[in-house]
């Protein structure tokens, strides 16, 4: 509300900057500043200045709350502590240290910040799959306006909204997602023909990777998706790897064997090589350098041979 921010802001101006949670709790108007306030400026990142993790504010929200209420009440009625006098000089007590906790996982501080603000604040849950966007898609949530009707495309995204419905016809089951990712949000239709194929992923926060048609109807870009995958299972759809030697010469090529030597499998490799006669060629590898593809794997063959000479098949 914009007292409390009112006051929060006027403390700020006559006092200087907060020192630490228990600083602000004896500064700022408790009337004004409950403990969902504050507790909602942990969660969206705005004590992060402090330097110290949310989750372990969070631990001593309460002892912070009293600390300055006490505080607020004893100076009401002319009263002082010891421990008031001391308060804005930014001397370290030993009940105002902060538990030896660790922070709460990404995926949940993000979480708590989408919630309150309604956008990511400090990143986004999908930054850690930067690698995966790269290689297996095609299009985001913001190119797929330049695709074709009907175009088959390929995308990483957030699980944001799931509504199940029945179709009026045949009154079977088909369903109907939000998905999220860096550039935006779009609308998934999951038809009968695939929803059981799928209706495992369906899960509200998942990380999915999506195949389907591109639908231009009504000018608002939505995705008929036929195929859909957890994000964890995206390297098992790799059909095959595809490595151009012709910067790297036969060196690179000792190297490389060396790395796929270390991730035996299943999945062919094919080599894009220069003959003496100049043409380029592609061979197969022998089934004992068939790889089981990884992040690691990929981003070692990439700093061997340059990214635009690596690609996957899937």
């Amino acid at each position: 509300g914009g007292h409390a921010i009112d006051s929060m802001v006027l403390q700020r101006q006559k006092e200087g900057n907060f020192k630490s949670i228990y600083d602000f709790c004896r500064r700022v108007d408790l009337r004004l500043n409950n403990r969902k306030v504050v507790e909602s400026l942990i969660k969206s990142g705005s004590f992060d200045s402090l330097g110290n993790p949310r989750a372990q504010l969070m631990a001593v929200i309460e002892r912070a709350l009293e600390s300055g209420t006490k505080t607020q009440s004893e100076a009401l009625v002319g009263q002082f502590s010891f421990f008031g006098m001391d308060a804005g000089d930014g001397f370290s007590r030993d009940d105002e240290k902060l538990p030896d906790i660790v922070e709460w996982p990404q995926a949940q501080l993000l979480a708590n910040e989408k919630a309150l603000l309604g956008f990511y604040l400090s990143g986004h849950p999908l930054d850690r799959y930067k690698v995966e966007i790269k290689e297996f898609t095609n299009f985001n949530t913001s190119s797929l306006s330049g695709a074709r009707d009907g175009q088959m495309v390929r995308l990483i995204g957030l699980i944001k909204t799931i509504k199940l419905t029945m179709t009026k016809k045949t009154n079977e089951r088909m369903a109907i997602i939000g998905l999220e990712d860096i550039a935006g949000e779009m609308e998934l239709v999951i038809f009968p023909s695939s929803y059981q194929k799928v209706s495992a992923y369906l899960k509200e926060s998942a990380v999915v990777i999506v195949k389907g048609k591109v639908s231009l109807r009504d000018g608002v870009p939505k995705l008929m998706a036929e195929e859909m995958a957890g994000i964890d299972e995206v390297y098992d759809l790799i059909k095959s790897v595809q490595v151009d030697l012709s910067k790297v010469g036969k060196p690179g090529f000792e190297k490389l064997k060396e790395k796929l030597a270390r991730f035996p499998g299943q999945v062919p490799v094919y080599l894009q090589v220069d003959t003496k006669n100049y043409k380029s060629v592609q061979v197969l590898v022998g089934k004992d350098l068939y790889v089981t593809p990884s992040e690691v794997l990929m981003e070692e063959i990439k700093s061997l041979v340059g990214p635009d000479c690596f690609k996957v098949m899937i």
